[in-house]
């Protein structure tokens, strides 16, 4: 019995934990995607800005190339802030899946412990139990039915795809569906 609601608890301890770190991300990536989303959304104002402007010059026979010449610096910088942002993006995914990694092998380790430090102990309720109870127990457990191991899925980017996750935590990408057994 102890078994069990140390295994509930530690499910339900990594449960909390990857809630707050996929929050956290969510919140992240969420401000970054705005933030890339504006840039973008700039890059393209000043794109037509000057295509407006290289068409104005043309059709008045007046090239003004260093007007021309500064519009296009404000979309080179303007295209570094998007490279910082996207790059910034793969940071927190790499950190976050970097830091659940950690949590489940402190888990993992954890555990090993616990089951290593318990394995020399007996249970007195297990020793009491009579023979025909432990087989019906055992039998009982066999009956119950097997979830179906989940398959590794990857995103196109490569990332490792969370079990049930629809989009990538990398790049965003929606992953496409498991293979049905």
């Amino acid at each position: 019995m102890s078994d069990l609601l140390s295994k509930i608890k530690k499910t339900l301890g990594t449960g909390v934990d990857v809630i707050g770190t996929k929050s956290k991300e969510l919140w992240d990536s969420t401000v970054i995607r705005t933030r890339i989303a504006e840039l973008r959304s700039r890059r393209r104002g000043l794109a037509e800005q000057l295509g407006s402007m290289v068409y104005t010059m043309l059709a008045e026979d007046s090239l003004d190339l260093e007007a021309i010449k500064a519009k296009a610096t404000e979309i080179a910088e303007v295209d570094v802030e998007i490279d910082r942002a996207e790059e910034e993006l793969a940071r927190v995914g790499r950190e976050v899946r970097e830091a659940q990694e950690n949590k489940t092998e402190q888990a993992e380790t954890k555990a090993a412990q616990t089951e290593k430090a318990d394995g020399g102990e007996i249970e007195p309720a297990a020793t009491q139990q009579p023979q025909e109870s432990q087989e019906a127990q055992a039998s009982q457990a066999s009956q119950e039915p097997q979830e179906p191991p989940v398959a590794a899925r990857r995103c196109e980017c490569g990332a490792k795809a969370l079990a049930g996750a629809r989009y990538c935590v990398e790049c965003g990408r929606p992953i496409p569906p498991a293979p049905a057994p």
